[in-house]
């Protein structure tokens, strides 16, 4: 199971105000008779465009994901995310690498170069970027640009799990509940669905219902079941909200 690198905007906004120390001037304020007009401030964009050319991988990383997404006042360019996120990623930032292996793994705006995704994976997470630990261990899982091991696979999911990822946790959990790539042990299952769970992450919080409904893992208990496909429905399971609609 692969999950898309995630690309979201707003909390790169944060990162762009933190690494370019912009500030926008209040609209509407008011000028003193006589004195000179407030210069305008560069826009967030070109703050962080001049951070770039800086030397500022995390403003170079915003930026990319802004061209990715075409959002913040720019228009949609993946060839120049792509250039963005080779540059942050060149200036150590992990994230940018790991969103530049997905696009080199997809074949997005960049000719589709396994090799050079799973060299891409290997330094986010290296980095300690969990998702770069997922999906580099989504490649070794499936076999996809590397010969397929399901111990390396394993050991990846873990990292990624450790490292926050709800989706490392499940695949982790999903391997130790049938022993492949990793001792099976329910129990330690069981847990590991816990922690996707907790995440947020639905396909955990539906797995751990079934481990309760059949007392696998766990002890049985059918309203520890319910509660937990109830979250698993609301977190955006389609098979959860399904299972709770049956008699």
């Amino acid at each position: 199971m692969r999950c898309q690198v995630r690309r979201g905007v707003w909390a790169f906004y944060v990162l762009l105000a933190a690494a370019t120390g912009w500030a926008q001037e209040t609209p509407g304020a008011a000028t003193q008779p006589g004195a000179e007009p407030a210069l305008t401030s560069p826009s967030p964009v070109e703050t962080a465009r001049q951070s770039c050319d800086g030397g500022s991988a995390t403003a170079c990383f915003g930026l990319g994901v802004l061209y990715d997404l075409g959002q913040g006042g720019v228009a949609q360019d993946k060839a120049q995310a792509a250039q963005l996120y080779q540059k942050a990623c060149d200036g150590g930032l992990a994230s940018a690498c790991g969103n530049l292996g997905t696009m080199y793994d997809e074949g997005e705006a960049v000719p589709e170069d396994k090799a050079k995704a799973v060299r891409l994976y290997q330094k986010a997470c290296q980095g300690g970027h969990a998702v770069g630990c997922f999906e580099l261990g989504s490649m070794y899982d499936d076999g996809d640009g590397v010969p397929e091991s399901k111990a390396k696979a394993a050991a990846l999911y873990t990292k990624a799990c450790d490292g926050g990822s709800g989706a490392g946790c499940f695949n982790i959990a999903a391997m130790s509940d049938v022993g492949q790539g990793a001792p099976r042990d329910a129990a330690k299952a069981a847990r590991l669905y816990q922690k996707a769970c907790d995440t947020g992450y639905a396909p955990g919080c539906d797995s751990l219902a079934s481990m309760y409904e059949k007392g696998r893992g766990v002890p049985q208990d059918a309203a520890k079941a319910a509660e937990l496909r109830q979250q698993a429905c609301a977190a955006g399971s389609a098979q959860a909200c399904q299972s709770l609609k049956k008699p």
